[in-house]
Order: structure tokens, then C-alpha cells, then sequence
């Protein structure tokens, strides 16, 4: 019967279609959760940067203050928290297979990533 075949065609036409629409839905949704991870682990990187800037606040404020060993045995703990606190982080974020930053850029980083991971 020709009008089943014509139907049958036109069937699977609109099914590959569906299914290509399908793949570039799935392949951006992919990429979205792609770029959270990627700013998740700039924001763990920007964590452990900020508990450790705070340290050497702390350790600076320990060494400069002049009003007494009160003062400055408080900013040593304080600075002793924070740098445990960002050593913590440190190797919960490499134990999680985060990836440090050393020599470049972010964006670069970022870049060499994602070409890593396509195909």
C-alpha cells in the first residue's frame, strides 16, 4: 500500500527529527552543567585564596600590634585558623579531583579542559 509507505517515511522523518532536537537539548544542558563545575571550582580556588590572604592578615596584624602579647597571641590563632582552614580546603578539593591553578590563566585553563573533554 503506498499511503502506509508515504506514512511510514514521514513517521521516520519526524522521529529523526525529534531525535536531533533531542541531542542538541541533551548537548546543551551538558555544557550548562559543564560551566557549574568550572565555577565551582573557581569558587573553591577563590575560597582557599581567601583563607589564606586572611592568614597572612592575621599574621601581619600579630606582628604589628604593639599593645600587648594578648593581642597578638589572639591574631596568631586567628591566622593559625585560617591557614588550617585553607590547607583543609586544599586537599578536600584535590581529593574531589579538582584542578589547581598554576601558570595560567582561568580562561586558559578552562580552555584546555574542554578541548580534554571533547571529542
Amino acid at each position: 500500500m503506498p499511503g502506509k509507505r508515504i506514512l511510514q517515511t514521514y513517521f521516520n522523518f519526524v522521529v529523526a527529527v525529534v531525535d536531533h532536537v533531542q541531542w542538541f537539548r541533551d548537548r546543551a544542558q551538558m555544557q550548562r552543567w559543564e560551566e557549574e563545575i568550572e565555577i565551582l571550582e573557581e569558587e573553591f580556588c577563590r575560597t582557599v585564596r581567601s583563607f589564606e590572604r586572611m592568614a597572612q592578615v592575621w599574621t601581619q596584624l600579630a606582628k604589628n600590634l604593639g599593645t600587648g602579647p594578648g593581642y597578638a597571641q589572639y591574631a596568631f590563632e586567628h591566622a593559625r585558623m585560617y591557614h588550617e582552614m585553607a590547607e583543609d580546603a586544599r586537599a578536600k578539593f584535590k581529593s574531589a579531583g579538582g584542578f589547581w591553578l598554576t601558570g595560567c590563566s582561568l580562561s586558559e585553563l578552562i580552555s584546555q579542559q574542554r578541548e580534554a573533554r571533547h571529542w
